[in-house]
């Protein structure tokens, strides 16, 4: 017990299938939990090990838009593209490099907005898919932009504002018919 506290505490000792005592397994990738805490809510998914079931999106090849749709900028079909992009892409244990380069690929450059353009000139490598997620969140994403998205979706008319309780009452109102 003395000389175990001396080494600098718990042995990790292998069984016979490699998994470590501790529940771990020795051959485990290093998962940056503080990168994907450190994304907004709707990003903070931790990524898993493909299996053979899992869609691979391969950024190298052209059926990547098969698979997902290239994505213009419009604000109303954000919430379900990034959906798609969470599921097929972000969840799995990738490198940010690998991701960065498939979200240049569903990128449409040619007929997307200015914001879109803009965010596909920012992508260089894996360090800027975290800087790429924050800028979508802020220009397409986020509550008040779901919640707008929603509003003008069932044609209540004039841009709703999500701190005026009246606006929140029709809105309500509307959702129940």
């Amino acid at each position: 017990m003395q000389r175990r506290k001396q080494r600098g505490g718990k042995k990790h000792r292998k069984d016979s299938k490699g998994m470590q005592t501790d529940g771990s397994s020795s051959s485990d990738v290093s998962i940056d939990y503080e990168f994907y805490d450190s994304l907004p809510s709707k990003w903070r998914v931790i990524p898993v090990k493909a299996t053979n079931k899992t869609t691979i999106i391969d950024p190298r090849k052209p059926k990547t838009d098969k698979i997902m749709s290239k994505w213009k900028g419009v604000t109303a079909e954000y919430v379900e593209w990034r959906y798609q992009f969470i599921e097929y892409v972000h969840r799995i244990d990738h490198s940010n490099t690998h991701k960065t380069l498939i979200l240049k690929r569903l990128l449409d450059t040619e007929n997307g907005t200015r914001d879109v353009r803009i965010l596909y000139a920012r992508l260089m490598d894996g360090r800027d898919y975290r800087r790429a997620i924050l800028y979508m969140e802020k220009v397409w994403g986020g509550d008040d932009n779901v919640l707008r998205d929603v509003y003008a979706r069932i044609g209540m008319g004039k841009p709703m504002d999500i701190k005026n309780m009246g606006d929140l009452k029709r809105l309500d109102t509307e959702i129940q018919k």
